[in-house]
């Protein structure tokens, strides 16, 4: 079979060595600088404006060496006209002459790589050739789809969202889960607060994570370590204050815990209850019953048991009491770590 752009490549490449050994003799003679007429002037400009014109399919036979495949366009444009080549420094003369040789060889190697697969084709059946020609190309354009820089950031942003969002939405994992590990709790606490900025209604997943102040960075008060208990909700939802909300915290619905932070000379302390509620409507929902109610209480019961509750953007579906007998620390804590309610 015939492949026509093999045999266009071929004959440009043929035509370009008799062009390039042309190019030489009157290469030749500017180094000389003898006989250079009028007439042989525009006989060489004609001879490169030939080789510029072959040069394209000259690059697109050559597998190899490309750069000296340029060396042949790179003279073509270094001598301007054979005066010009004549007075050229000998250093430069002999630069051209060795670049000269290389694109030479280069294209008589090409040639022959040429005439070898023409004669390799002509035994080969048309319709495999065409059949395997269309392979390598699809090959090539799936490499370079492969390689190219627009793929593999979609690669990667498909990863990251099957990695984040693809997972948590399929059931695969819940990453929620990560912020029920204590060892976790900062990391998580990170993230988290940056996700808000996105879904602000998005629930903490454990007391342990809910954001606050530290204890003695904004306070006046000298307060000590905060200290988890081990008791249950009962004791703290029997109060009177907290008739109007207890039923809503059932046992299905709410984690709770107790703290307890002491001032360190000993002089008072606070309690802290806070209770996680599956949603922050929920949670809202909680600090508003129970603060009609509380209101309403006896203003001399409120003034010897303070109690605030918390429920803002911190918290959002936890409810945090705070109670003390001093209700100047009750304060303190309300203002300085909670933030106020």
């Amino acid at each position: 079979m015939v492949d026509p752009e093999l045999e266009r490549q071929y004959s440009d490449c043929k035509e370009l060595m008799a062009l390039w050994l042309e190019f030489h003799d009157f290469f030749v003679m500017g180094v000389k600088g003898d006989n250079i007429t009028h007439d042989k002037e525009e006989q060489f400009l004609e001879i490169k404006s030939k080789i510029a014109m072959l040069h394209d399919s000259f690059i697109e036979a050559i597998t190899h060496d490309q750069n000296i495949g340029q060396e042949v366009l790179n003279v073509v444009m270094r001598t301007i006209t054979l005066k010009h080549l004549s007075r050229q420094n000998e250093a430069d003369k002999r630069k051209m002459e060795i670049e000269w040789h290389e694109s030479y060889l280069l294209l008589n190697e090409t040639i022959g790589t040429l005439e070898d697969k023409r004669v390799e084709l002509s035994h080969v059946n048309e319709t495999q050739y065409k059949t395997k020609q269309a392979l390598g190309h699809m090959r090539q354009r799936l490499s370079s789809v492969l390689s190219s820089g627009y793929f593999k950031m979609g690669i990667t942003t498909v990863i990251v969202l099957t990695a984040t969002v693809g997972v948590q939405v399929s059931g695969l994992y819940d990453y929620n889960d990560l912020g029920k590990i204590e060892a976790l709790y900062q990391p998580y606490r990170i993230v988290k607060g940056m996700w808000h900025s996105f879904d602000p209604n998005s629930p903490w997943p454990s007391i342990g994570v809910i954001p606050r102040r530290s204890f003695t960075a904004k306070s006046n008060k000298q307060w000590g370590d905060c200290v988890i208990t081990n008791e249950t909700r009962e004791p703290f939802l029997k109060r009177p204050d907290m008739a109007s909300v207890n039923k809503k915290f059932t046992p299905s619905a709410v984690l709770y815990q107790k703290e307890v932070v002491k001032l360190k000379d000993g002089s008072g302390q606070v309690e802290i209850h806070t209770f996680l509620m599956p949603t922050a409507n929920e949670a809202g929902d909680v600090k508003s019953t129970w603060k009609n109610a509380y209101d309403k209480l006896p203003a001399d019961f409120r003034a010897k048991m303070p109690l605030y509750a918390i429920q803002d953007s911190n918290t959002l579906n936890g409810v945090v009491f705070i109670t003390s007998d001093n209700g100047d620390l009750a304060n303190d804590i309300n203002v300085n770590v909670y933030g106020g309610m």
